[in-house]
């Protein structure tokens, strides 16, 4: 499976954070409105991506811990969405629906997101992609400077992943 080293913090003023990242990678992001549909596996999360244009499906496995951390994962795209999701639904149960705005920025090696989450807040997601364990601690330092870079004090990080957010607010 891929793997990527990850983090997320809060964030106040998310157009402050876009402008700032787009500043720092020189890209312009490209936004686009999502939403997770979270079933309930015992390892692991797996979710159901719609975007604007498109769907698919995504496991992914890492630990929930403030500073950045290492994440596998695999991304299939999906032709039949709602038949999927119908499918999954049955065996599994869904957990949780969230849905908000993301603005991607793409660079060489990984991706910055921040993301609108409506009443939950706003955030700034940086992954860096590892070529294999041994190249984990390169991706690490990456994040971090990439991290500073955009002005993200480690006092924002957030340990949860979204949908345990969603979660402990209900």
């Amino acid at each position: 499976m891929p793997l990527n080293v990850e983090a997320r913090a809060q964030v106040d003023d998310a157009p402050e954070v876009i402008r700032q990242v787009a500043k720092v990678t020189g890209a312009s992001p490209r936004e686009v409105g999502q939403e997770d549909v979270f079933f309930n596996v015992q390892r692991g999360r797996l979710m159901l991506r719609r975007e604007d244009d498109h769907a698919e499906l995504i496991f992914y496995s890492k630990l929930e811990r403030k500073e950045p951390r290492p994440s596998s994962y695999f991304r299939r795209p999906l032709s039949n969405a709602e038949s999927t999701e119908q499918e999954l639904a049955s065996r599994f149960g869904v957990r949780s629906r969230i849905k908000k705005r993301r603005w991607v920025f793409e660079f060489n090696g990984g991706r910055i997101h921040v993301d609108d989450l409506g009443p939950l807040g706003s955030f700034i997601e940086i992954a860096v992609s590892a070529a294999n364990e041994q190249m984990i601690p390169r991706a690490y330092a990456k994040v971090r400077r990439i991290s500073n870079a955009v002005g993200i004090p480690d006092s924002r990080l957030v340990a949860e992943e979204y949908e345990t957010l969603v979660r402990d607010q209900d």
